[in-house]
C-alpha cells in the first residue's frame, strides 16, 4: 500500500536561504511553486521523493521538520488504516489543486498523527 516517501515538510526560519540552498547549492530542480509572500511553499525534487518548504514563520515551527509525506495510490486506505491501529486523524482524505508554476498539480492527501504524535501525511499525485 505504501510506495515509499513521497516528501518531507520543513518550515524555513528563512525561505529565501532554504530555497537557495537546497535549489542553488545543491542543485536539485524546482518542482513546483506556488503561493505568494508571505505564504509560498516550494516542492523540490530530490530524484528520490521530494523536500516542500513552507515559508509562514507563524503557522509552522521554523527550522524543524514538520511532516512525512507516505507515498500510496490508495490515501483513502491509507488513512482509514492508520486510524483502524491507532493513529488520530488529523485531517480526512481530501483533493488540493494547487496553482503552482510551471504547472498545476492536483494532490490527494490525508494527515494522522502517529503513535508518537508524530504527524504522517498519506500523499499521490495526480
Amino acid at each position: 500500500m505504501i510506495k515509499g516517501i513521497a516528501h518531507v515538510a520543513l518550515g524555513a526560519a528563512d525561505f529565501e536561504k532554504s530555497c537557495a540552498f537546497y535549489s542553488g547549492a545543491l542543485q536539485l530542480p524546482i518542482f513546483a511553486c506556488w503561493g505568494e509572500k508571505p505564504n509560498r511553499c516550494v516542492l523540490i525534487d530530490t530524484g528520490a521523493g521530494y523536500l516542500e518548504i513552507f515559508e509562514d514563520s507563524q503557522k509552522y515551527e521554523k527550522g524543524h521538520w514538520m511532516h512525512v509525506a507516505l507515498q500510496t495510490e490508495d490515501v483513502a486506505a491509507a488513512y482509514e488504516l492508520a486510524i483502524k491501529n491507532g493513529a488520530v486523524s488529523k485531517t480526512a482524505p481530501k483533493t488540493v489543486h494547487i496553482m503552482s508554476t510551471p504547472e498545476e498539480h492536483d494532490f490527494t492527501v490525508a494527515f494522522v498523527y502517529g503513535p508518537d504524535g508524530e504527524e504522517v501525511e498519506f500523499f499521490t499525485m495526480k
